[in-house]
């Protein structure tokens, strides 16, 4: 069920339904709690639609959930790569991104 709801979050959201899209997320993540990547998803449409409040949340709880998946699983370059890219993009995340591109 989950990759049902997340293949359909990205399809609406490619076909011009972002609010949709979010809804479809939030359940995917009600499926599986421990996933950190439609949170991550998610954030990013928040930002679309200009939700600046509503995507800092959802991308710190997307971030945590990522940190606490890589302490289990460090080579998951999804992980890794989720980390990255949104800490970076925040200001107060920049030294933190750039720290974990750099561990060895």
């Amino acid at each position: 069920m989950f990759e049902a709801y997340c293949f359909y979050a990205r399809h609406t959201f490619a076909g011009g339904r972002p609010e949709k899209a979010i809804a479809l997320y939030e359940q995917a993540g009600m499926v599986r709690p421990e996933d950190f990547q439609s949170r991550l998803l998610m954030a990013q449409i928040y930002d679309d639609l200009g939700r600046r409040e509503e995507a800092a949340a959802t991308r710190r709880r997307g971030v945590a959930m990522a940190e606490q998946h890589l302490k289990w699983n460090p080579d998951d370059a999804r992980a890794t790569y989720g980390t990255n890219t949104t800490a970076t993009s925040t200001r107060s995340g920049i030294t933190r991104g750039f720290r974990n591109c750099w561990r060895g």
